[in-house]
């Protein structure tokens, strides 16, 4: 599972496991990262969390990292979704499809859609 690029861009990669309904392997990627958190037994996704607060301007794209990387089986996807909280300030989750064959740092891209500037922290989105 581990690439030699994988070796490459982060040396000190260590890969954890996280069990939910199945095995998901994760590793961190960025100093610091959050691993994904079920808030429930019974909630559906994994909550991602950001490194640090940003900015999403006026009408504005901006890219979030994460800081972790996620293994994908094969013949699966993973997808990023915006929890109800996005909906109401008006932000949207752009393209938040991940094919299995990605092995970098998941990153959330996201578009606000108000006349207004709004802060981003915490977590936001869910895989």
């Amino acid at each position: 599972m581990e690439t030699p690029l994988m070796r490459m861009t982060t040396p000190n990669l260590q890969i954890k496991t996280l069990t939910v309904a199945e095995t998901l392997t994760y590793w961190e990627i960025k100093e610091g990262a959050l691993a994904l958190y079920r808030v429930s037994p019974d909630a559906a996704g994994l909550d991602l969390y950001t490194l640090q607060m940003h900015r999403l301007n006026t009408r504005g794209i901006c890219v979030i990292d994460t800081g972790i990387g996620v293994y994908i089986p094969s013949c699966y996807f993973g997808l990023i979704a915006p929890r109800s909280t996005l909906a109401i300030k008006g932000i949207q989750i752009l393209g938040g499809i991940i094919d299995s064959s990605y092995q970098g740092e998941i990153k959330v891209i996201l578009l606000n859609s108000r006349d207004q500037d709004i802060l981003i922290h915490c977590l936001w989105y869910q895989l």
